[in-house]
């Protein structure tokens, strides 16, 4: 009956997400996100998607993703919570950073970067983009699986690679 409860729980979360207006989203939405566990993104939510899995922390996976939009940009932590009979991962959005517009030249990462001390891989960072490498560090920030949130850091404690350059 409990797995009846939580599937129930799921759907209606998920039914809630995927109804939202596709237009753009204002702010506040995104931040009600938080806590939510859906299937996939409401359609409108994030053009520019971009996703990464950081990876294991005790018994979860964590993965980030960069919504990049005309006005604003957000990072979201987000936690693999389950799968359905399906096999279709259901995830929860634990933390989101709402960043202002990118200016030219700039890009959101979460991936290519590490530590420069111990090449850990769970970074977000905005970068400019100047073909060349490392890209130049603007901001960044660490997705902290254990407090479940998006923490800023030092720019010059880690360093970004575009992993598309590196593959030529």
């Amino acid at each position: 009956m409990q797995n009846i409860c939580q599937l129930t729980a799921i759907t209606m979360a998920s039914i809630l997400l995927i109804q939202l207006p596709s237009r753009a989203m204002p702010l506040d939405v995104v931040e009600a996100l938080r806590g939510l566990q859906y299937m996939q993104l409401p359609n409108g939510l994030c053009p520019g998607l971009a996703e990464n899995i950081f990876g294991r922390s005790g018994d979860r996976e964590y993965a980030g993703a960069i919504c990049s939009r005309d006005r604003t940009s957000y990072l979201i932590l987000q936690k693999l919570i389950d799968y359905t009979v399906n096999g279709k991962a259901i995830w929860q959005i634990v933390s989101v950073k709402i960043l202002r517009q990118l200016r030219s030249g700039e890009l959101l990462v979460n991936s290519g970067c590490s530590d420069r001390q111990n090449n850990s891989q769970a970074f977000f960072a905005l970068v400019r983009d100047n073909n060349a490498q490392p890209y130049q560090i603007i901001r960044a920030w660490k997705a902290n699986s254990i407090a479940e949130e998006i923490q800023e850091i030092r720019p010059e404690q880690i360093v970004c690679y575009n992993q598309f350059l590196l593959d030529k």
